[in-house]
């Protein structure tokens, strides 16, 4: 044993004694797991608990630690919390899921309450935060030990389990039963029970046989007893009480002994199923006696040869008996080539394959006579095995009949085709056109093969109502006049004659169709032209009124449901009624009627007239005479209802007086400039504000506004003239001897020709705004401090903790150095009395022994070397928090753009290193750049942070590792360039226009304010007068580009007007 190592007492159960005992277990047989991410601190917890005599290894990792703990089954793990990867919850979770009896401690930097009381959910035995005192660790792994050897207890670890297994056994539905080896039941379920009607209790103690199956066999053939020669883990068939059951015998071995001290039998019942199989059979009994039976050519083909068929294919094929069939393939009973000129063999075999069910075939009897059959195959399950069921109708006599009938329908159409009238053949009971010669073709004007199977109702029906030629063909004597329809709908007047025949088979009416359309013509013409000025005037989409002596002889239906009548309501009636007044009715007929008794022409006006249910309608009327010298002959007028353009003139002109007083009284200055920048309009704020301008007058803006005698060298109303876009500026301007922050937004009004004819400007008093974004600035700075308050904490607990695991090392084992010095002193007084005793150095090489002297001169610089870097990290971090906390001003100072990103970098570095790397490339030969420090950092901390968390959010939805953020500086001419970019989930399209919006969050609750970008862009683009550009696609990652002005001499003379004072001018940003 080292020098200074403790025993560990574990509390252990005695198994064999049955009593519990304290067991001595040295250090050195305890073997710890660290797993955590930060080598020093792997480095330190092993160095020191190696002193104290423990076995250790590391892990850098969650995935590498899950690893060890599987492959060396450690007492104790010693878990950080926050690891890229696997975290430390990630690790307890699994460690609880999959069973590992490894007692964990969590050993972390950031903890509180919510944190600890999780752990301890999830399986903790304990919870340590960093820095620990290496005693209080060395005893929490003491307790941890105990608690292992507790819960590997073979009778404990046995016992937890019993009552869910018990539960299990007895819920089961197949018979459980577990023998001694005497074949006695040791312990059954209840479905065991149930097979004799007994209870559990009632067979324990009984030999299986005896209980189970009583007279039903032989105890010799008793399925539940292991059989000479007949392998036990097979399972086996038996019937008991006419049912059927599979059994299955599982010998039970001691884990350090082969021969089974006891056996499980396993019976499951299986009646149903082997019914379903004695029904199959029964049921391909019935189908061979149904085969056999049939009055039809039936085969059964396995693959392709046949291997079973009835009597009556036998006779079919003229051979003597079934065997003369059987094993034969299609082919060899079909002549060589069938009638398409296709082989026999080739053609069966192709049909076979594809699975064609229903075709015909020429087959070949045994006398060599070939006859035509019609086959269907029906796939089918014969004794287990996949076969065809082919089935045979012989198609001799059909052929036959076919050819006769062919013959007289040959006959008959050479007598029709000869015939110049028109014969259509109609079936009686089916109403479809069956036949029809040429000329009744030629009428309809489709081919023949479209004509037949249509239904008669198609071309020849009469137009006359509930006539129907079929119908009414025994009352229809002689010739009768009627109408023919052709396929393109034209009507054509026959005279027809209808007789019945039998044809076929069939009952039909022959139809013999005379064309009469020549005499009919010009009535027709006159008739369809009668019909077109009806429905024009029908269809018309304006009112049509036809008047004589001012009564309506006629109007359409858009005339009357413009006036809410029916047409019967107004014809034949005065139109008085229809007038708003009697003296409108006066004076319409005096100013109109006259006029149309004098001009030819058409005359138009706008007049009103009274609907049915009282309101107004409104009418553009064109009118004319019939016979201007005989007003009595009528006057047509046509009326164009206007009454929703005259509501849309009156809603617009509405609207228009609405938005002229929003303008009007809207606390916003609104002007209103000409081309050649002179004030056409001012509302009441700008007249408030400049209240010796006259509109009237028009003046110039620049004179009005800034009493100055050019314009403005930097105006957006002249760069909205320019280029048609939006433009804005910032100005200063003391008003009641108060200096003023306004807003000028310009925006373009388009002519006809899509070119600027005058421009809007629109300006905001924005002083408490901008103020308001002061205040903004400073929460979100003390929002950042207090987000990453907890992350620094972490950052200087973690070196704590190895600094302090050094010191402690290091006082202990100065503590072994000093003894062993003391022993040199004694050594060389000693020496210099020349009384250096064998007892004097035996007793110096033990304590040197007992140290482990060449342990401590390996690890004592090494404890040392890791001390100092630790006081660095803690010093880096400190100057980082120095460097981002820098007060901010009202003038910009010259800063170290580079070291500015670095210790803001450095401060986050908790927000980000468990779920990134971060890369940096800095440009060093930037100068100093002209800007506000402490905005600016604010500015990178948004930028880092969001990129932290977009990575992390990709790495859980998509289960992906560690991503990536780089960051880059560059000068690109005069501006500084900064890249910040990310491999997270990137930003959708459709937001990226919201982005800068503040409040605007994609992030749950908790996770983001909406705050961070909006005062990014209010910083770099209204503050530095620089620019932001955002580059991103969804899956791949995002990049922000964000350029500072080098110049800032140049940058703030660009922003200022002479006579206006300092402006802001906005650029733009691109999505």
């Amino acid at each position: 044993m080292r020098y200074g190592t403790q025993p560990v007492y574990c509390l252990v159960s005695d198994v064999a004694k049955g009593s519990d005992a304290m067991v001595q277990i040295p250090n050195t047989e305890i073997r710890v797991l660290i797993v955590d991410d930060d080598q020093d601190i792997c480095d330190s917890l092993s160095r020191e608990l190696h002193r104290r005599g423990f076995s250790c290894e590391t892990a850098m990792d969650g995935g590498q630690g899950l690893k060890r703990l599987v492959a060396s089954k450690p007492a104790v793990v010693l878990v950080d919390l926050e690891m890229s990867g696997l975290n430390g919850f990630d690790i307890l979770a699994i460690m609880k899921g999959t069973g590992i009896r490894t007692v964990p401690i969590m050993l972390t930097g950031k903890g509180n309450i919510d944190v600890a009381l999780e752990s301890m959910k999830l399986g903790a035995f304990d919870f340590l935060e960093k820095p620990c005192a290496p005693n209080v660790l060395e005893q929490a792994i003491k307790r941890a030990v105990e608690h292992y050897q507790r819960q590997t207890s073979p009778l404990e670890s046995a016992g937890s389990d019993s009552g869910l297994w018990e539960t299990l056994f007895n819920a089961a539905r197949d018979t459980l039963v577990i023998l001694d080896k005497q074949f006695q039941i040791l312990h059954c379920n209840f479905a065991a029970a149930r097979l004799v009607e007994a209870e559990p209790e009632q067979l324990v103690g009984k030999d299986i046989h005896d209980a189970l199956c009583r007279e039903a066999h032989n105890r010799a053939d008793c399925p539940y007893l292991p059989q000479p020669g007949i392998d036990d883990s097979e399972a086996r068939e038996c019937v008991l009480s006419e049912k059927y059951y599979e059994v299955s015998l599982t010998a039970l071995e001691m884990v350090a002994n082969t021969s089974p001290w006891a056996w499980m039998v396993v019976s499951h019942d299986i009646t149903l199923r082997r019914q379903a199989e004695l029904a199959l059979l029964e049921s391909e009994r019935q189908f061979l006696d149904i085969l056999y039976a049939a009055d039809d050519a039936i085969f059964l083909l396995d693959g392709d040869h046949f291997v079973d068929c009835n009597d009556c294919a036998v006779r079919m094929l003229g051979y003597s008996s079934r065997e003369d069939l059987l094993q034969r393939h299609p082919w060899e009973i079909s002549p060589p080539v069938q009638p398409d000129g296709s082989e026999s063999s080739t053609k069966a075999i192709e049909i076979l394959r594809t699975g064609q069910h229903h075709f015909e075939w020429m087959h070949r009897k045994a006398n060599g006579e070939d006859f035509p059959v019609e086959v269907a195959l029906i796939p089918i399950s014969h004794r287990g095995m996949g076969m065809i069921y082919c089935l045979w109708k012989d198609l001799t006599e059909k052929k036959r009949a076919d050819e006769a009938l062919r013959n007289s329908h040959e006959r008959m159409h050479a007598i029709m085709s000869s015939i110049p009238a028109g014969i259509l053949v109609v079936d009686e009971e089916l109403h479809c056109i069956v036949d029809a010669n040429p000329s009744a073709v030629d009428m309809i004007g489709l081919p023949l093969e479209e004509i037949l199977g249509r239904g008669c109702t198609d071309f020849i029906c009469s137009i006359k109502p509930g006539r129907c030629p079929v119908r009414d063909s025994p009352h229809m004597a002689g010739e009768i006049e009627d109408d023919f329809l052709t396929a393109m709908g034209k009507r054509i007047p026959v005279l027809k004659t209808i007789v019945r025949a039998e044809i076929d088979g069939r009952n039909c009416l022959v139809h013999c169709l005379m064309d009469i359309s020549g005499p009919k013509k010009v009535e027709e013409e006159l008739r369809v032209l009668l019909d077109q000025q009806r429905a024009i005037f029908e269809t018309s989409m304006v009112g049509i009124m036809v008047l004589r002596d001012r009564v309506i002889v006629a109007v359409n239906q858009r005339m009357a449901n413009m006036l809410g009548y029916t047409q019967e309501e107004l014809e034949g009636h005065n139109t008085e009624p229809l007038h708003v007044s009697h003296e409108n009715y006066v004076e319409f007929g005096k100013k109109y009627y006259e006029t149309l008794a004098n001009q030819q022409t058409v005359i138009q006006t706008e007049y009103t007239l009274k609907h049915k249910d009282g309101h107004i309608v409104w009418g553009m009327f064109s009118g004319k005479a019939i016979d201007p010298s005989d007003l009595n002959h009528g006057v047509v007028w046509v009326v164009d209802d206007v009454t929703d353009r005259k509501r849309a003139e009156e809603a617009l002109g509405e609207k228009e007086e609405k938005y002229r007083q929003i303008v009007e009284h809207v606390k916003m200055g609104v002007s209103l400039i000409s081309q050649d920048m002179r004030v056409l309009e001012l509302n009441q704020q700008m007249r408030d504000w400049f209240p010796g301008i006259n509109v009237e007058e028009h003046p110039l803006c620049h004179q009005a506004f800034y009493n100055k005698a050019a314009p403005c060298e930097s105006c957006p109303t002249r760069e909205t003239f320019k280029d048609g876009l939006f433009h804005e500026l910032f100005f200063d301007l003391q008003r009641d001897g108060v200096n003023r922050l306004y807003r000028l937004a310009t925006s373009p009004i388009h002519g006809a020709d899509n070119q600027v004819v005058t421009v809007i400007e629109m300006v905001e008093d924005v002083t408490e705004q901008r103020a308001m974004e002061g205040r903004l600035l400073q929460a979100q700075k003390l929002e950042s401090i207090g987000q990453l308050a907890a992350g620094i904490a972490h950052e200087i607990n973690t070196p704590t903790q190895f600094i302090g695991d050094n010191t402690h090392f290091l006082r202990d084992t100065f503590a072994d150095l000093f003894a062993l010095i003391e022993e040199y002193e004694m050594l060389l007084k000693a020496a210099k009395k020349g009384n250096i005793t064998p007892e004097l150095i035996k007793e110096l090489e033990e304590i040197i022994e007992q140290i482990d002297f060449e342990f401590l001169k390996k690890e004592i610089p090494t404890a040392i070397e890791r001390s100092m870097a630790g006081i660095e990290r803690v010093t880096k971090i400190v100057r980082a928090m120095k460097d981002f906390s820098h007060p901010a001003g009202s003038e910009r100072t010259l800063l170290d753009i580079n070291k500015a990103i670095e210790s803001t970098i450095t401060v986050a570095r908790n927000e980000w290193k468990y779920v990134s790397e971060l890369e940096t490339d800095y440009d060093l030969s930037l100068p100093l750049v002209p800007c506000f420090p402490g905005p600016f950092n604010q500015v990178i901390l948004n930028m880092v942070v969001n990129s932290a968390h977009a990575v992390d959010e990709k790495a859980r939805t998509q289960g992906r590792g560690k991503g990536l953020i780089k960051v880059s500086t560059k000068q690109r001419d005069r501006y500084v360039e900064i890249r910040i970019a990310d491999t997270g989930a990137g930003i959708p399209k459709e937001i990226q226009s919201r982005i800068y919006d503040p409040f605007f969050t994609t992030k749950g609750v908790g996770k983001g304010t909406g705050q961070g970008l909006a005062i990014a862009h209010s910083v770099i683009v209204e503050q530095h007068k620089g620019t932001i550009e955002l580059e991103s696609e969804v899956g791949v990652g995002t990049t922000f580009v964000l350029r500072l002005p080098l110049d800032n001499k140049s940058s703030e003379s660009e922003a200022t007007q002479e006579g206006v004072g300092k402006t802001e001018n906005v650029l733009r940003w691109t999505h």
